[in-house]
Order: structure tokens, then C-alpha cells, then sequence
């Protein structure tokens, strides 16, 4: 990765993710959860926070791997976006 991205080599680093449409946050719960297994399977470890009825926080606790995990989760068809240092990720 580039320095900007090495520099938060084990440090921790907080993303949000949002899920589209209008979901109870039951729904988001079950979703970013799902996310968060597929995450883990790859080896990179996200904790999982509810803050919003369509919104989650990942945190990272080595941060290089905020990339990868956003890389991922742009892809998912429930991802509407992931915003990592207030930089927005469409999905």
C-alpha cells in the first residue's frame, strides 16, 4: 500500500457503512453482521457498532486493513457506501 495507508499499521482505524434502501436496524444488524463473517474468513478483523438503523461502524484495529475490507464491501449488493477519514466510498 501507499504510506498514507501504512502509516495506520496497527493502529486503529473506524469506517462507516451504510446499507441501502430503507432497512429496520434489525435488518442493517443482519446484514453488516453477514459482512462482518465474510471479513473475518479473510482474515481481517472488524468489530461491528450499530449507530444508525442503516449505518454500522467497523473498527479496525490495524488499520492498513480498512482498504481491503472497503474493497469488499463496495462490492456487496446491500452496500451503499463505506466512508473511511471522511473520504465516501459509493458502493
Amino acid at each position: 500500500g501507499s504510506q498514507k495507508h501504512m502509516s495506520k499499521k496497527g493502529r486503529t482505524l473506524m469506517t462507516f457503512v451504510s446499507v441501502t434502501g430503507n432497512p429496520t436496524r434489525e435488518e442493517s444488524d443482519t446484514i453488516t453482521k453477514l459482512w462482518q463473517t465474510s471479513l473475518w474468513n479473510n482474515h481481517i478483523q472488524a468489530e461491528r457498532y450499530m449507530v444508525d438503523d442503516n449505518r454500522a461502524i467497523f473498527l479496525f484495529k490495524d488499520g492498513t486493513q480498512a482498504w481491503d475490507a472497503k474493497d469488499f464491501l463496495i462490492e456487496q449488493e446491500r452496500c451503499k457506501g463505506v466512508t473511511i477519514e471522511n473520504k465516501e466510498y459509493p458502493g
